[in-house]
């Protein structure tokens, strides 16, 4: 089993079916005794399986979303980039704290193919609450409405620890998905090192 917070194997459920992914096969929990020690599972089809694995090396399926200026956009908007997908919230203290170096790092790799797409997720709050905080802190990155994103980071990413990142290439391949390799002063290095690797 994988370990993380994306991965595909460690999923959290509340009253729904999850189908997982074992090698080519797609399967879904139907009951489990404790006391014995075992579970039923269900063969599944691969239509079945709507996750999306953050997993290196693997492709990120096409999503949509809608940004703060209401103009609709797709993950596919993005090929020929490198795009660091940043799952973050209002909320979340060390999202707020990674914004300076996510600046930065913006800055100066931008003219070198470097973007960044935010995917925001809010517990209780709105677009429009958030909209003074994008303003405040002059974040010049595309950012995902919570309302347009949160069946995407719920239900298909299962992302259930803020910050998370993912890096990907310009094919829309994971590179890296380890945050702290993506975060603060590690962030800048990281991307650099990546991008002339791929180059």
């Amino acid at each position: 089993i994988t370990p993380g917070s994306l991965s595909p194997e460690m999923v959290s459920a509340d009253g729904e079916t999850i189908v997982l992914r074992a090698g080519e096969r797609y399967v879904s929990f139907e009951s489990a005794d404790l006391k014995s020690r075992s579970v039923t599972l269900r063969e599944r089809s691969k239509d079945e399986y709507t996750l999306i694995e953050g997993v290196v090396g693997s492709p990120v399926q096409d999503f949509s979303f809608t940004d703060f200026d209401g103009k609709e956009g797709r993950l596919s908007d993005y090929r020929g980039k490198y795009l660091l997908l940043d799952f973050w919230g209002s909320w979340c203290k060390p999202c707020v704290t990674d914004v300076p170096a996510m600046k930065e790092a913006h800055e100066r790799l931008r003219d070198k193919g470097f973007e960044i797409l935010g995917l925001d997720f809010e517990n209780d709050k709105t677009s429009d609450f958030v909209r003074p905080f994008l303003k405040e802190k002059a974040i010049g990155w595309r950012n995902a409405t919570p309302e347009s994103v949160k069946d995407l980071i719920e239900k298909r990413f299962r992302v259930n620890g803020f910050p998370t990142l993912l890096l990907l290439d310009p094919n829309g391949i994971v590179l890296e998905t380890r945050s702290n390799e993506l975060r603060g002063d590690k962030l800048i290095p990281t991307l650099e090192r990546l991008m002339k690797q791929h180059e």
